[in-house]
């Protein structure tokens, strides 16, 4: 059995984070933050199979994730990369981000990978 305290424990350290989304008992999935250096996060979201029973509970939970790290002062940009999928991609695009640049042939299937990011005006 994971013991939470002690894997949070793990995981956090200054200008990083790591957290898990329950909801109804279920685990929605974990999602946190890496500062690349100042001012600049990259942020993740590892999903569960039950995250698509409660697409709108998740949303809403990334959404106040990414709204905190917006207003925090020290922080002018947030990236994440995605494969190009035009799910994922609109999912990142109603939280306020827009694609940058594409890596090609980035996964080991040779997949596209896009970068996107939200950056401070």
């Amino acid at each position: 059995m994971l013991d939470n305290a002690r894997f949070l424990s793990v995981v956090r350290a200054p200008g990083n984070d790591c957290r898990a989304c329950f909801y109804d008992g279920k685990l929605l999935g974990i999602g946190g933050y890496l500062t690349l250096w100042a001012g600049v996060v990259e942020i993740f979201v590892v999903p569960s199979i039950y995250i698509f029973e409660y697409p709108v509970v998740a949303f809403k939970v990334i959404k106040q994730g990414c709204s905190i790290l917006k207003s925090m002062p020290n922080i002018h940009r947030l990236q994440s990369g995605v494969w190009d999928n035009p799910r994922r991609v609109k999912f990142l695009e109603k939280l306020g981000f827009v694609v940058e640049g594409r890596l090609r042939s980035y996964t080991s299937k040779r997949e596209d990978y896009l970068m996107m990011a939200w950056v401070k005006e």
